[in-house]
């Protein structure tokens, strides 16, 4: 009698043990379907990259606790199920790999588009991308119109414009050093040198406080992305 019940109480036990683990193996199974669907389902959505500023914050948001589970039932997985989470896990590194190298090309894009109308706006439709169309006669004017577009636009200017400005600022040097003792009149570069002292005053805190400004901006977006 004692025998049958010890049986019976172990055969119990055994079912049981089945049955959680059973359970268990599904849950996985089932976690790892809704991984995938989740893949699946950003993998559709490339129409929101440009048009949902915070999308890839909220992916990433989402993404993170599930290859944090991924990552600890891995090794409790059969080969079967392995595969499927490096699948999982391929799958959602390619397609954020994408969206970075979109992300980048438009900026890229935008970037050029700004800086050739930045360009226009501080020297005129006539100024070429490297200045070449800049000599020893105009040269004084090139350095009029970049001051004069400082002062009056300094606090609109992006650290992107800052840089832009202060690659046609050295370029223009860099001309005006070749013009000297040739076509440069010594009117014009002693009015240039004043030009210069002006600039360097006002482009020397106004381009840091722009990226200051940038900054703030940055980490108020990161704590409120639907900003």
């Amino acid at each position: 009698m004692k025998l049958i019940i010890r049986n019976s109480l172990f055969l119990g036990f055994f079912a049981t043990s089945l049955f959680f683990t059973a359970c268990g193996d599904n849950n996985r199974t089932d976690n790892t379907d809704n991984y995938n669907n989740f893949v699946t389902r950003i993998e559709g959505e490339r129409d929101k990259w440009d048009t949902d500023t915070a999308y890839w914050t909220n992916v990433d948001r989402e993404y993170e606790p599930m290859r944090a589970e991924m990552d600890a039932s891995y090794d409790k997985m059969d080969e079967a199920g392995r595969k499927k989470i490096d699948d999982i896990r391929t799958r959602y590194d390619r397609v954020k790999g994408d969206y970075m190298t979109a992300r980048e090309q438009k900026m890229t894009v935008n970037r050029e588009a700004s800086q050739t109308a930045l360009r226009t706006k501080i020297f005129g439709a006539e100024a070429t991308a490297d200045l070449s169309n800049v000599n020893g006669k105009n040269i004084r004017s090139y350095y009029e119109k970049l001051v004069n577009n400082v002062k009056a636009n300094r606090e609109s200017y992006t650290p992107d414009d800052w840089d832009a400005v202060k690659a046609w600022y050295e370029k223009l040097d860099a001309m005006k050093n070749q013009f000297e003792g040739k076509d440069l009149s010594s009117k014009d570069n002693l009015a240039i040198a004043k030009l210069k002292v002006e600039y360097a005053a006002i482009a020397k805190t106004a381009r840091v406080d722009s990226k200051i400004e940038q900054k703030v901006e940055e980490q108020t977006n990161k704590m409120d992305p639907a900003r």
